[in-house]
Formats: structure tokens, sequence, C-alpha cells
């Protein structure tokens, strides 16, 4: 009996400890969380406004500005129904005007973030044929170097000159063009990039080896592209297919109500 109670009061005492413990780290690892999920955040946001050539004023700014703008049409969307006899109270229109502001302050980061994707759906379009190009280079001979900014100097796009500025920084600074498009790709937040660096790194130096890792990853990357576009155009296809649901609804009303107006009528 003893011994039960002894087993007893040891076992409740290591519970003790035990969820003590676990109540001190709970907050410890919230907050690390907390911090983790804040920095992440912050570098998403920092490379979307680096893949627009933004910075982070012209978002602020953008961002005031919207919530003026949002601010400033409830308030005279409800000046006009005063006018008219039918304006709303007031504490409506304050709350419309407070819901009007934070919609204008956070529309503008709404619109750089699909901006910022719909670059990075470019960027790696325009990676795709630079990879293209390089390894076609690659197999007729040249240089990893003469390949690749011969490869840049293909295209005049954006992207392009993005690449060619990196390949060019690699040759002044002394830098493996991969560690520039590495760092290029971590800046501008474009995985496929940074995912290509550290695949040709693994490669080594060695040209053949170098060449079947470039065709591997034009091959994925290619792949890749086409799926989105493929998920792209199903997506588009159901979008086109709710106008239809509403104009069958609506036909459906048209054709309801009468028959309900008169069972009503006749009630």
């Amino acid at each position: 009996m003893i011994g039960a109670v002894v087993a007893g009061a040891g076992a409740g005492l290591g519970l003790a400890v035990l969820a003590r413990g676990a109540t001190e780290e709970i907050p410890f690892a919230v907050a690390r969380t907390r911090e983790r999920v804040a920095r992440s955040a912050l570098r998403r946001r920092r490379a979307d406004l680096e893949v627009l050539g933004l910075v982070a004023d012209d978002l602020v700014v953008r961002q005031v500005l919207g919530a003026i703008v949002g601010a400033a049409s409830v308030v005279a969307v409800a000046v006009l129904l005063r006018v008219a006899g039918t304006g709303p109270s007031l504490p409506l229109v304050t709350l419309a005007t407070l819901v009007g502001s934070v919609a204008g302050f956070v529309a503008p980061d709404a619109a750089v973030r699909r901006s910022a994707l719909r670059r990075r759906r470019q960027f790696v379009h325009a990676l795709s044929s630079f990879l293209d190009l390089t390894t076609v280079l690659l197999a007729g001979g040249a240089g990893l170097e003469t390949a690749l900014t011969a490869s840049a100097r293909a295209g005049g796009s954006e992207a392009f000159v993005l690449l060619r500025e990196s390949l060019a920084r690699s040759r002044d600074t002394g830098r493996s063009p991969w560690q520039e498009l590495r760092a290029l790709g971590r800046r501008l937040g474009i995985d496929q990039l940074v995912e290509l660096a550290d695949s040709i790194d693994l490669a080594g130096s060695h040209g053949a080896r170098i060449r079947e890792s470039l065709v591997a990853r034009s091959e994925a990357m290619r792949a890749r592209i086409g799926d989105e576009i493929e998920a792209s155009a199903h997506a588009a296809t159901e979008r086109m297919g709710i106008p239809m649901v509403l104009v069958f609804v609506g036909f459906l009303a048209l054709i309801v109500y009468p028959a309900l107006s008169h069972l009503v009528v006749g009630t």
C-alpha cells in the first residue's frame, strides 16, 4: 500500500515537472514561430517589391493613397445620399468609412502580390528559353561562360537584362556565375533559379555533367510551365460557366415569379 502511494506521488511529481517545463517552453516556441513567420513574410514582401522594381516607400505611398481614396469615396456617396434625402445614419457612415479605408489600404498590397506572381511566371518562361539556348551552345562546343553570355544577349526582355547583369557582375567580381544567379533568384523570390544554381553547383565543373543538368532542368521547367498553362486553362473554362449558371438562374426566376405572385395573390 505504501509502495503504491509512493509510486503515485512520484508519478504525479514527474507529471507536474513535465507540465511546468512544457508550460514554460510553450511561450518561447510560440514567439519563435511568430518571429519566423514574420521574417518569412517580410522576405517575401521584399522579393515582391524587388521583382517589380519598386521600393518600400512606393508601397507605403500607394497604401496611404488607397486608404484616403477609399474613405473619401464612402464619404462622397454618403453626402450624395444625404442630398437625395435618403442618407444613412452617422454611425453607419463612420463604420463604412473605416471599412473603405481599410480596403483601400490593403488593396495595393494584394495588387503587388498579383503583379509579382505574374512577373515571376514571365521570368520563368524566359529562363526556360535561356536554358534551351545555353544547352544548344554547349552541345556545339562553346564554353560555359561563352554559352551563358551569348544566351543572355539573345533576348531583350527584363529577365534577360537581369541575367546579363548577373553574369557581368560574376565576371567583374570573379565569382561563379551560379553564385550570382542564386543570389538573383533569392533576391527576386524565384525558386526555379535557385534550384537551377544549386543543381549546377552539384554537377561540378565538368562540361558534360553541366550540360546534362541544364537539359534536365530545362525539360522539368518546360513540363512545369505546361502544367501551369493547362491548369490556368481549366480554371478559365470553369469561370466561363459561371455566367451561364447565373443566366439559367435568372431564367428560372422569370418563369417561377409569375406563378408565385398568382399564388400569393390568390391566398
